[in-house]
């Protein structure tokens, strides 16, 4: 059941009132105390498995506009994929795309879904497995 089909349900029993009164105040608010804490966890998960792009060196001449600094590459506007900060990364001070990653997942070149290969935050935004 979503977020919002919970709060519906809510919607729904505080507006019927014969099924008792003090029950319907009890279990709104732990419904709704129990649906602040699921979003509270959800928003830290997807802040730990945060998106983390990986880049390849460019052919540019004009490296003026469009380009990031990357570490180890220079300025560049080749974006390669995302990685899962969390899942994919060794070495969490400087996080590198882990060598299990690179030869586990399939990684195609363009696929710019950042959330595509995070299993975790998949199930967390509701997205399908």
């Amino acid at each position: 059941m979503t977020p919002e089909e919970m709060r519906a349900r809510v919607d729904y029993y505080r507006r019927d009132t014969e099924m008792g009164a003090a029950w319907h105040r009890w279990s709104e608010d732990m419904v709704l105390e129990l649906l602040d804490a699921r979003q509270e966890m959800d928003e830290k998960l997807i802040l730990i498995h945060a998106a983390m792009p990986i880049y390849d060196e460019c052919e540019c001449e004009d490296k003026s506009e469009g380009h990031a600094e990357v570490e180890e590459i220079g300025l560049t506007c080749n974006l390669l994929y995302y990685i899962c900060l969390e899942c994919c990364t060794e070495n969490t001070r400087w996080p590198q795309q882990a060598e299990w990653c690179m030869d586990k997942h399939k990684h195609q070149h363009g696929d710019l879904d950042p959330w595509r290969r995070c299993l975790t935050v998949r199930i967390v935004k509701g997205l399908g497995l």
